[in-house]
């Protein structure tokens, strides 16, 4: 916890009663969103020795700090014609703030088991019900930061996620994403075994979906033209979203037909 204290004081010069209160705010959405996920939560800082309003504050901070601070994660999804056997792969790297989360000690590989539903393995940090990751239905998917002018109080986007690999198909996955009352813009880059490709762009008021049988990359800008984003706030900061998500583009496309996981493990290098 003080990792995080310490990093709001540092960066956005806020102290512990107010980081908190913010966090408060969002513990109502949660709740009414999926009240499995919501007595994890609790059951979680139970064990931790910590307060609920703390875990939260964890479990928020894509939307405590991302609109102020950016980071650069590419994602892709590949299968059909594209990869050896027609195999799907979903990927990307991780680049994420190092500072609160102790340089990366806080990462960590969950499995959940359930009685009812698929269980789940995420790459996630310590605290977070889910960032990416799996589940025993087939079920894969990615994400990326995504930032705009759009932002109001709602269900966290690391507890949407956990919502929707805790689904059967894909579309109740999609259809989990749709239906939360979103509190910042998150991309979703999710595959399912049959070979279903699907990269969803959501802000709090909107989404769109971009499908593909083949491939799908995605940086950390609005390809969306639907939805006519006023401002796309990390192309801004960050205008190499464009040069990452085309050389992803470009290093799939120069394998098309026989990519396999050697393949992608030699390009992340």
């Amino acid at each position: 916890m003080q990792s995080h204290f310490s990093f709001y004081s540092r960066n956005f010069h806020l102290d512990k009663d107010q980081v908190l209160k913010e966090a408060k705010k969002y513990i109502p959405f949660i709740e009414n969103y999926s009240p499995e996920i919501s007595e994890e939560i609790k059951g979680t800082a139970e064990g931790a020795g910590i307060s609920l309003h703390e875990l939260v504050m964890v479990i928020a901070f894509p939307e405590m700090y991302y609109p102020r601070l950016f980071r650069k994660c590419t994602a892709f999804a590949v299968g059909g014609e594209a990869t050896v056997g027609g195999e799907i792969y979903v990927g990307q790297n991780e680049d994420e703030a190092l500072d609160p989360w102790l340089n990366g000690d806080c990462a960590v590989l969950v499995t959940v088991r359930r009685k009812d539903g698929p269980d789940v393995l995420t790459y996630t940090y310590a605290g977070v019900p889910s960032m990416k990751g799996m589940n025993s239905a087939g079920i894969a998917m990615c994400i990326n930061a995504l930032t705009c002018e759009q932002s109001k109080l709602g269900v966290p986007s690391l507890v949407v996620t956990r919502e929707a690999l805790y689904q059967k198909t894909i579309g109740d996955a999609i259809g989990a994403i749709v239906r939360a009352t979103r509190a910042d813009s998150l991309n979703y880059v999710i595959a399912d075994l049959n070979g279903e490709l699907y990269d969803i762009e959501a802000t709090p008021n909107d989404y769109d979906l971009i499908y593909s049988d083949k491939m799908i990359v995605h940086a950390n800008h609005f390809l969306s033209q639907r939805m006519r984003i006023e401002k796309d706030l990390i192309k801004e900061k960050s205008p190499d979203t464009h040069i990452r998500a085309n050389r992803m583009r470009r290093l799939l496309e120069a394998q098309a037909n026989s990519i396999d996981l050697e393949y992608l493990d030699e390009s992340s290098t």
